[in-house]
């Protein structure tokens, strides 16, 4: 939609776009890099509702087949990981997939509850 399209340049740091267009620039990038393991801290902070979800979505269809490590406080998305692992305090306080988790443990269901504005 840029008046250059891809050739459009950037700019220093990228100041030409919003907070959220560098983010999802950020992102994009990551999607072209070829490696069997992607590590993603936070990568949806910042971004509305419905966006994070579209990134969610469209993180977990690209990189089908490869390790994702993804690092978040928001549980957004998180029943389509395959592991859950919480560290609190530096330990591992749960681990397991999201319907075990849902199933066994109180305090995963009130941190799933909370964030859904339950």
């Amino acid at each position: 939609k840029l008046t250059d399209g891809l050739d459009t340049k950037v700019d220093e740091a990228g100041l030409r776009f919003s907070g959220g267009e560098r983010h999802r620039l950020a992102l994009a990038r990551v999607l072209l890099k070829n490696t069997p393991i992607v590590l993603l801290d936070e990568p949806t902070v910042g971004l509305d509702p419905i966006t994070e979800q579209a990134v969610i979505n469209m993180f977990i269809k690209e990189l089908s087949g490869k390790t994702l490590i993804w690092i978040t406080h928001h549980l957004q998305g998180i029943d389509q990981m395959d592991q859950v692992i919480f560290i609190e305090d530096g330990q591992i306080n749960m681990q397991g997939t999201p319907e075990k988790l849902w199933q066994t443990e109180p305090r995963y269901r009130e941190l799933k509850k909370a964030d859904l504005g339950l």
